[in-house]
């Protein structure tokens, strides 16, 4: 079972081990895939895994399951087989929060690379002929908040849920800029060659959902919060079927 470390509250360490929202709904998963499928009768064994490397690390064998936020493309499932959706999300900007209220935050913008935000940051800069002068793209989230603290860069592009994760953390430091951008859909990713895996876990997500499960993990991971009506809409969509 493969995790991100730099992805809270979905992944993430904590006491030398990984926790997060998706490391306990991938936690489900793998009870239910114990119960069906024999070869899966084991103990997990989780696997640290970062941006760059995780679909390298699933398509080789290397991890059978990526737990972290992973958001789905068209582009990611020809490499990857993913779950129902299990977060819903936005992408957005992190600025300094002295600078933003005094309009003074500038032109040098940093995203985490490898990932759906650097192409939407790309795409953004493209269509607007270049707002942003500079744009760098960091290898792990630890990165990029630390040339956020020293002023390398005056903002941070990523998914909503994940700034807000580095506001929580220097809740005094930083703030949203009040622009949301396009959608993302987190899921867990299999192999494409494994839907017994991927059909075993929407039925364990699927059952988490209705015993109030996910709900439960949404509020102990969110500080409180209840999960979304699209995301609830999502699951309940999905039962449907």
């Amino acid at each position: 079972m493969g995790h991100r470390t730099d992805a809270a509250p979905f992944a993430f360490i904590r006491t030398n081990r990984p926790v997060g929202f998706s490391v306990d709904l991938c936690d489900l998963v793998a009870a239910q895939l114990r119960a069906q499928l024999p070869e899966w009768s084991g103990e997990a064994r989780w696997t640290a895994v970062s941006v760059t490397e995780r679909f390298d690390a699933l398509e080789s064998g290397g991890i059978d399951m990526l737990c972290g936020a992973t958001s789905v493309t068209e582009e990611r499932r020809l490499r990857a087989a993913f779950s129902r959706t299990i977060f819903i999300t936005e992408s957005a900007i992190l600025v300094d929060a002295e600078a933003f209220e005094a309009e003074a935050w500038g032109q040098r913008i940093g995203v985490l690379g490898a990932t759906t935000s650097l192409k939407t940051i790309d795409q953004l800069l493209s269509d607007d002929g270049g707002e942003f002068t500079e744009l760098t793209a960091f290898a792990t989230r630890p990165d990029a908040v630390a040339a956020l603290k020293r002023g390398a860069i005056d903002s941070l592009f990523g998914d909503k849920v994940l700034l807000e994760a580095i506001i929580g953390a220097y809740p005094e430091r930083y703030v949203l800029s009040g622009s949301e951008f396009g959608e993302e859909r987190y899921a867990i990713a299999f192999r494409r060659d494994e839907p017994r895996l991927v059909a075993a876990a929407d039925a364990a997500l699927s059952a988490a959902f209705r015993a109030g499960e996910i709900e439960r993990l949404h509020q102990q991971w969110f500080d409180g919060a209840p999960m979304r009506d699209d995301l609830r809409a999502a699951f309940k969509t999905a039962d449907a079927r």
